[in-house]
């Protein structure tokens, strides 16, 4: 599929989920208004908009998320979270028909994400420098 065309031998980089979930969401809101407004067009825009979310971004990685949490000790609130919207995807994705491809591993690089604070209590944490990968 166009726009998911990524290596699926990496996943992962640091993701704010609270902010993934805020953002789809804003897609059910939207899709919820375009349904009781009457608008077509917009219903189906956002339908899709939310499947494409979900297909190559959202339901890549959240597996590997919920995964790599439940191996770390002392994360019980966040290994929650992740669990919780790990659920959460599976049954939107199985709503819409969709078989989003896990992601596993790391992402590479992201210059944009270059300047994001690194935790100096967590274990092996350490700055990524641009141009390498983590």
């Amino acid at each position: 599929m166009r726009g998911c065309d990524f290596e699926t031998k990496r996943a992962v980089e640091t993701v704010d989920i609270g902010t993934e979930l805020e953002f789809y969401s804003l897609l059910l809101v939207k899709e919820a208004y375009a349904v009781a407004q009457l608008l077509r067009e917009e219903r189906r825009v956002t339908q899709r908009a939310r499947a494409r979310f979900l297909e190559c971004h959202l339901g890549r990685w959240i597996g590997t998320l919920s995964t790599a949490l439940a191996a770390e000790p002392g994360s019980a609130p966040y290994r929650e979270l992740a669990r919780a919207a790990q659920d959460l995807v599976a049954n939107e994705c199985r709503a819409l028909k969709l078989r989003p491809e896990p992601a596993a591993g790391r992402l590479p690089f992201d210059e944009l994400q270059g300047d994001n604070l690194v935790c100096p209590q967590e274990p092996g944490s350490r700055p990524v420098q641009p141009g390498t990968t983590p």
